[in-house]
């Protein structure tokens, strides 16, 4: 009778042998390799999901700015321009119009219409295009103070929303903070488990 069949016979737990302990050793190599790798990919992916967040904050910040430097720059354009002829004030004012529709259009698409911050710098846009959309015409009811209200509305409302989504690039995205602290994980697990292999073979 072999040790093997002795063992099991009479009951004791069979020692496990140097060549299941290097092949599970193996193994554990490449499951450790194979997870790694598969995190390394999945977090490479949400590092440029943060990049291209970051992007769209950098980008969002720039139409906002050009928006409200256009829709001074047309302002300027009235005050020095009363009476306001209409074919000159078109020529004169059509790229600063062209600029503005260009950023605001843009902020439209970038932004989620539906999220509260949102809401608020769409609602202070609307103003600023009702405001210019009957110019010239409306030209001597055009005052500074109209102006600075829908900017000073601007200025409060877009830094939360850019708080906002730096917090989710300073964090990571979701995905890349469950693949960090799945990387934690499995480091101690893995960790315990070679310990534990290096102890049986070397015992």
């Amino acid at each position: 009778m072999s040790i093997w069949s002795f063992e099991i016979a009479s009951g004791a737990s069979p020692a496990i042998s140097v060549p299941s302990l290097a092949a599970a050793s193996a193994a554990l190599a490449a499951w450790i390799a194979g997870a790694f790798s598969l995190l390394g990919l999945l977090t490479s992916k949400e590092q440029k999901v943060s990049e291209f967040r970051q992007a769209w904050i950098d980008a969002l910040r720039l139409d906002i700015a050009l928006l409200v430097a256009h829709a001074h720059q047309i302002y300027a354009y009235v005050v020095m321009h009363r009476p306001v002829d209409l074919q000159r004030f078109w020529q004169d004012t059509r790229d600063d119009y062209l600029a503005l529709n260009g950023a605001s259009t843009r902020i439209k698409l970038r932004v989620n219409h539906k999220e509260p911050e949102s809401k608020l710098i769409l609602c202070s846009m609307e103003k600023m295009e009702a405001l210019f959309s009957d110019l010239p015409n409306g030209a001597q009811t055009l005052t500074i103070e109209k102006i600075t209200k829908i900017v000073d509305d601007l200025e409060r409302d877009a830094p939360p929303l850019l708080k906002k989504e730096w917090r989710r690039v300073k964090s990571g995205e979701l995905v890349y903070r469950t693949a960090k602290w799945l990387s934690a994980v499995i480091f101690i697990v893995t960790g315990i488990a070679a310990f534990w292999l290096f102890h049986k073979l070397l015992g």
